[in-house]
């Protein structure tokens, strides 16, 4: 994906609050295949960046590796970044109504910013 606008956290941080060195969990997160780490070669729908606690995000996971999603990382950012993936091309909805449908599912306290491929100049 290549777009105008860039998305990047720099505080990398665990689920559990702990602080992590660790590329796979760095931010951004992709809907698609992933190479060696959060940076790797992509291949990819949505990208996310995400603040906060998702609560269901294991309940989400598992419901997204029956819809043959596979995960490179431990995140709910990923979850997150790949839910939303998940209904933009189950529903074929344009990026708004696809995140108001995913902010539905999702249970917690958080920020989430996303970038579809398909609207390179919008976030």
């Amino acid at each position: 994906m290549v777009a105008k606008q860039c998305l990047v956290c720099v505080e990398l941080v665990t689920q559990d609050g702990q602080h992590t060195e660790s590329l796979v969990k760095a931010h951004p997160h992709v809907s698609g295949n992933c190479t060696g780490s959060g940076s790797g070669t992509v291949e990819s729908d949505v990208v996310g960046v995400h603040n906060g606690i998702i609560k269901n995000y294991q309940e989400l996971k598992e419901k997204l590796l029956k819809h043959g999603y596979n995960f490179y990382s431990q995140t709910d950012t990923e979850v997150a970044v790949k839910l939303v993936d998940y209904y933009y091309k189950k529903y074929k909805l344009v990026p708004i109504d696809t995140i108001e449908k995913t902010l539905v599912s999702i249970c917690g306290a958080y920020a989430l910013e996303l970038m579809f491929k398909d609207y390179p100049d919008e976030i």
